[in-house]
């Protein structure tokens, strides 16, 4: 987080002198998100796109209004991304997540399936349908899907917290468990945290 404060501070320096330096901008917003302050993120993709709207930052955008929960606008910026592009991976897979949270599964489906037919091994789209299947509750295409995922990279934090979760709805909770906890020692969510200390008190595990 330090890391993240000072080159926070080195932004707000670099935008007093430019206020429109797209760049500046961009990676400010970056930070915001991974800081999860996703209000300032929007403000400064708003400007962005205000002075260059490229369907780069509009997508950007589209995945800020879905952190936020304005569901309907981040689908209005990720169609408009895929209307110019339609094999945007950034938007075919944040249209797919989006889709997912709303219940429309097939149409999740055909987003991510889109995606993974030109690019087989794109860990947030092996990741996202395993969610999807994990929402169907297609146990074993979830685990098809998370468990490819897991061999490209074992420390995707997303993938195993999905992959945790499977395996606690397969009520193997030993297996659950490690992934859990691996995926907890990098997240930054704490509703998410607080959500796994439940589901450790179901399973017996007072921590």
């Amino acid at each position: 987080l330090d890391e993240l404060d000072k080159a926070l501070e080195d932004l707000n320096r670099a935008l007093q002198i430019d206020p429109n330096h797209i760049h500046s901008l961009h990676k400010r917003a970056e930070i915001y998100r991974m800081t999860k302050k996703y209000e300032d993120a929007l403000v400064d993709l708003n400007k962005i796109i205000d002075i260059y709207p490229d369907p780069c930052y509009i997508g950007l955008r589209g995945n800020i209004y879905r952190f936020l929960g304005r569901y309907e606008e981040a689908l209005k910026d990720l169609n408009d991304v895929l209307k110019l592009d339609p094999k945007n991976r950034f938007a075919l897979t944040m249209r797919g997540r989006l889709y997912g949270v709303l219940d429309k599964y097939e149409d999740a489906l055909d987003d991510i399936n889109e995606l993974l037919k030109v690019i087989p091994d794109d860990i947030w789209g092996l990741t996202t349908r395993g969610d999807v299947y994990r929402r169907q509750w297609k146990m074993d295409d979830a685990l098809k899907d998370l468990n490819k995922a897991l061999k490209i990279d074992p420390n995707h934090t997303f993938a195993l917290r999905i992959r945790g979760m499977v395996y606690y709805s397969l009520k193997n909770h030993k297996k659950a468990i490690i992934d859990l906890d691996k995926s907890l020692r990098t997240e930054n969510d704490y509703e998410f945290k607080i959500k796994m200390l439940k589901i450790y008190h179901q399973m017996g595990l007072y921590l």
